[in-house]
């Protein structure tokens, strides 16, 4: 509580009215300091889990399943290079090179299903619509930091209802998108075969650090992660996405006591099928599906240009304009 009330005093956003001010640079900080300080275990699994239920709209699971990007074994752990993006945009100055390169990435590869029409402007907006009830001020800095994100991905917010009036603060844009979310998860979250094909990949993979000798019990595991979908969630499809955790091969995770007990369980330890975990590291022109692999890299500079020349640091709503 004693680090909550210093974190407020330091922003100085004491009421709604302040909260009007809110920059970018000042959501990306809160963001930052949410996520390595106050509620690192559980802001990673909410992402996650906002993630996975996107996964429960037939119009998103539809294009995974055609794509066979998330539902297949070979390609499900791709599901990687989302948070690449994502963690690497809310870590970073809104002007950082990263940042900055993993948005140009993420609009690059969408760009190509925009055109298609195989993905909706409601999709992408329907993915800025997940958080959970913090503070005012928590939630006004996730909300500033995500319409941002939006706003440098071209998405249009008509559909909100007060979008022609405009947003005072990131609480008022908050109110308005959960609202939107959750009439458009009535309308459009219903079951399908791609929710429950790119769902039972996804499953999988979800547990992939249970052990071999374990995976008899796997099921109680998948039940009880069934518990947190909620009803809509558990209708749509019946399995929760967890990413994978990077562990470093050093020499204590490559060949420490667990390192063993996981070998001869029949898992994988840190340094074993690096062509599988991509040990070496990346690039954000490597992220993607394996065919756009360094693929769209002069579309993902005109992204860049842009993003460096007018991305916002200041606040997204009226008070910016």
């Amino acid at each position: 509580m004693q680090r909550r009330s210093a974190m407020q005093r330091r922003f100085g956003y004491t009421d709604r009215e302040s909260l009007s001010k809110m920059t970018n640079v000042d959501a990306q900080e809160i963001m930052t300091y949410l996520q390595q300080l106050e509620f690192p275990r559980i802001f990673l699994s909410s992402l996650q889990f906002a993630l996975f239920k996107t996964y429960g709209i037939p119009t998103i699971s539809g294009l995974l399943a055609a794509t066979k990007q998330f539902s297949t074994p070979e390609n499900a752990s791709k599901r990687s290079d989302i948070v690449v993006n994502l963690t690497r945009v809310a870590t970073h100055h809104p002007r950082d090179e990263r940042a900055i390169k993993a948005i140009a990435r993420m609009n690059t590869i969408h760009a190509q299903y925009l055109k298609a029409g195989k993905i909706s402007n409601d999709d992408l907006l329907y993915t800025l619509s997940q958080w959970r009830i913090m503070t005012d001020v928590e939630i006004c800095a996730i909300a500033t930091f995500w319409k941002s994100l939006g706003d440098d991905m071209g998405i249009s917010y008509v559909q909100l209802r007060r979008s022609e009036a405009g947003w005072e603060n990131g609480l008022d844009f908050y109110d308005d998108i959960k609202k939107w979310a959750e009439n458009y998860e009535m309308g459009h979250m219903v079951p399908a075969a791609t929710n429950k094909k790119t769902a039972d990949e996804l499953g999988v993979n979800s547990l992939h650090e249970t052990v071999e000798s374990l995976k008899p019990f796997k099921f109680i595991a998948a039940n009880t992660i069934g518990v947190l979908m909620g009803s809509r969630l558990r209708i749509s499809m019946i399995r929760y996405l967890v990413h994978p955790y990077y562990n470093k091969p050093g020499l204590w995770n490559r060949w420490g006591p667990w390192a063993w007990f996981v070998y001869f369980s029949g898992g994988d330890v840190p340094g074993s099928k690096s062509s599988l975990y991509m040990l070496e590291g990346y690039a954000f022109e490597e992220i993607g599906p394996d065919y756009m692999k360094n693929r769209g890299l002069k579309e993902m500079r005109v992204w860049e240009e842009m993003l460096e020349a007018k991305r916002l640091i200041g606040c997204p709503f009226n008070c910016s304009k």
